[in-house]
């Protein structure tokens, strides 16, 4: 039994001391307190701000900083706008990012899928060259596209024809004939882009064990006589003037092919979106 229970027997006793001894701990700082708030009362504003800020700076800071987290996500998260379409317009003479007439475009799709523009967006990436005469510029642009085709994360391309080509008999596109209808495929069958099908699993083969290519010979995109099984992968979009506008395309580029990428997870955006390229409207008002 301890000296408190001896003298202070009983639990009411117990507490009257604990208390007792507190008061006499923490009873003079309390006073110290007072009087130094009393004296603050008495001093100038700048020595009471000098006061606050030395005792709560940091307690300042770490507050303003945890409202500046809280309203960034709160921002974030009422401004970002869902990606219904990603693509890449390939050796684009767009400088800028966002110009009217290609926000005009985008946001005229978006539209035609009766989306709200304010909450979705499409966006076509410029700025991805592969020219003859600019090796680095290609080797770029080809490290870029297959990250994204690997993430699954490209829908559409839109390339010249010998780039065109190259990505084309790498399987990179879908066969058209399986998500475009037959109707619409007839009215395009002067613009489609064909590859044929053996000479591209050739051709994906010894990439794919790191053989030569150099031997071989592709056929021209239209040139369906030539070759064993041909499919259309692409479409010829050089007439849609509403896209070359948004994209500073120029006739000097010669024929431009859209294509939709095989493992896009957004096939049927994209098949919309070539289906709106081609529609009377935007094909000639834009």
């Amino acid at each position: 039994v301890s000296f408190i229970d001896r003298k202070y027997p009983g639990q009411y006793h117990r507490k009257y001391i604990y208390n007792r001894w507190k008061g006499r701990i923490f009873m003079p700082v309390m006073d110290e307190f007072r009087e130094e708030r009393e004296a603050i009362k008495q001093k100038s504003r700048k020595e009471q701000w000098d006061y606050f800020w030395g005792y709560y700076k940091w307690y300042v800071i770490g507050g303003v900083a945890l409202l500046a987290v809280i309203i960034y996500i709160i921002y974030t998260r009422v401004t970002t706008k869902n990606e219904v379409l990603f693509g890449i317009a390939l050796n684009s003479s767009l400088t800028e990012i966002g110009t009217d007439a290609s926000e005009e475009l985008l946001a005229g799709y978006v539209s035609s899928m009766g989306l709200d523009t304010s909450k979705n967006e499409a966006y076509l990436s410029t700025g991805l060259y592969m020219r003859a005469d600019n090796a680095q510029a290609s080797y770029q642009a080809n490290q870029s596209i297959a990250t994204y085709v690997a993430a699954r994360s490209l829908d559409i391309c839109i390339m010249d024809e010998s780039s065109f080509a190259m990505y084309g008999y790498d399987c990179t596109f879908l066969d058209l004939e399986t998500c475009l209808d037959k109707e619409f495929l007839d009215s395009v069958s002067d613009k489609l882009f064909y590859v044929d099908l053996p000479l591209a699993e050739e051709y994906r083969r010894r990439q794919d064990e790191d053989e030569s290519t150099e031997d071989m010979v592709f056929p021209a995109g239209s040139d369906t006589e030539s070759m064993d099984d041909p499919h259309p992968v692409g479409i010829d979009v050089s007439g849609c003037t509403g896209l070359l506008r948004a994209y500073g395309y120029t006739e000097e580029d010669g024929p431009l092919y859209i294509g939709i990428v095989r493992n896009s997870k957004r096939t049927d955006a994209a098949v919309k979106f070539v289906q709106f390229l081609f529609s009377s409207s935007e094909n000639n008002t834009l």
